[in-house]
């Protein structure tokens, strides 16, 4: 990283911190990328009360939620009263003298920060201080996803289609208040870069390859180890891990499922065999990933996966959907599979059970391609786009 990022002074607004999920982990992350390279970063995140204090050389800012929210997801939720910190929100971007202000989405404080960003004084050296939001979830998808489940006559394909295009279209005019977007697949990219009229750069996932590893000392033999780990709800698509159970031999394979959520009790019934160890961090979920033997990725609707990085990292090959997200990382054949039919995602993992030198030679493979995928690489092209909020006619308070 140039020292010419390192004057930047970035305040990172994320809705989600501590909770077990891909935004979470990004944002930790980059606070750990900040506190490492001693740079001026500010964070503002949920907390239990509202203050602001200093980790390191990172400024923390929590903002703790009234009684007043909706419930979004496992430990999520929309503050309708988020608002009510909007004056001492912008003091704290203004005593930090804010270059850019970057939001991870359309949450309460991604919502309110947005806002904020537009109507600073002219203290900061602009008259609005350059707002840079990235997209990390597929929400027009999981909108689709959670009504179908909700209302099953939605399941149709027309009105589901219509609620999938709504809902982008929504989140849309959000990005739209963004001078830069970030997301982190092409795909996606394109498709945001031409919904909001703005520019765009690919923000990948990196991947902690000390903490993820494989296990030298495990011993193979018996049946095979399918691993899953994230959220066990509908728009992770995780029926179709029993699907895949059905059509296997039950003495060839065991299930080691990871994770916690509504479709929890279905899958226990469903899949007798498996082993539900809930939710798992630090040592615990890295030890997990070292007892797996093949990872299996079902969801259609991840924007990329973290979990199929941390899998590959402990040397675990990965069988995925073709999709744009899963295939920066798996390449198909080599690392693992990108199948395009549910037959051939099944076929692919029948194969690997079968076959004890494709399984080896793909986790090898999977692992050194896995170290490839580093966070100070990531975060080091996110500053490079930063750089595209420098105006030739307006030079920033950092650079000045």
């Amino acid at each position: 990283m140039g020292n010419q990022h390192s004057r930047l002074r970035i305040a990172f607004c994320t809705d989600t911190f501590g909770e077990i999920n891909g935004v979470a982990t990004v944002s930790q992350q980059f606070q750990a990328y900040a506190q490492r390279h001693n740079i001026p970063w500010m964070i503002v995140r949920p907390g239990p009360i509202t203050r602001r204090f200093t980790e390191g050389p990172v400024e923390v800012v929590e903002l703790a939620k009234s009684r007043f929210c909706l419930p979004l997801d496992v430990g999520l939720q929309f503050d309708l009263f988020q608002w009510r910190h909007a004056p001492w929100l912008a003091e704290q971007f203004i005593q930090f003298r804010a270059d850019v202000i970057h939001v991870t989405g359309p949450g309460d404080i991604g919502m309110l920060a947005a806002k904020i960003s537009h109507r600073l004084p002219t203290a900061t050296g602009l008259k609005k201080t350059p707002l840079v939001a990235s997209w990390h979830t597929n929400l027009h998808q999981y909108a689709r996803l959670r009504c179908s489940g909700w209302l099953p006559r939605l399941a149709d394909k027309a009105i589901g289609g219509f609620i999938e295009r709504e809902a982008f279209r929504a989140a849309a005019r959000f990005y739209q208040l963004a001078r830069v977007n970030l997301a982190p697949n092409t795909e996606v990219l394109e498709d945001l870069c031409h919904r909001t009229g703005k520019p765009g750069f690919v923000m990948p996932h990196g991947v902690d390859t000390i903490r993820f590893k494989p296990n030298p000392e495990r011993a193979h033999g018996g049946p095979v180890v399918l691993g899953y780990v994230g959220r066990l709800t509908p728009e992770k698509n995780v029926r179709f891990l029993a699907e895949v159970a059905a059509q296997l031999k039950p003495e060839s394979f065991r299930f080691l499922i990871v994770g916690d959520g509504s479709e929890r009790e279905w899958l226990e019934n469903a899949i007798p065999q498996a082993e539900f160890r809930g939710i798992l961090r630090g040592a615990d979920l890295a030890a997990a990933y070292a007892e797996m033997d093949v990872f299996l990725f079902p969801s259609l609707s991840d924007t990329f996966g973290l979990v199929i990085l941390e899998a590959m990292a402990s040397a675990v090959p990965v069988v995925t959907f073709h999709r744009s997200g899963p295939c920066v990382a798996v390449r198909d054949g080599e690392t693992g599979f990108t199948a395009k039919t549910p037959a051939v995602f099944t076929g692919s993992v029948e194969r690997l059970i079968d076959d004890a030198a494709l399984r080896a030679k793909l986790s090898q493979a999977a692992y050194l391609q896995a170290l490839s995928f580093s966070w100070d690489k990531v975060f080091d092209a996110v500053y490079d786009s930063y750089e595209a909020l420098r105006p030739q006619e307006v030079t920033l308070t950092a650079a000045s």
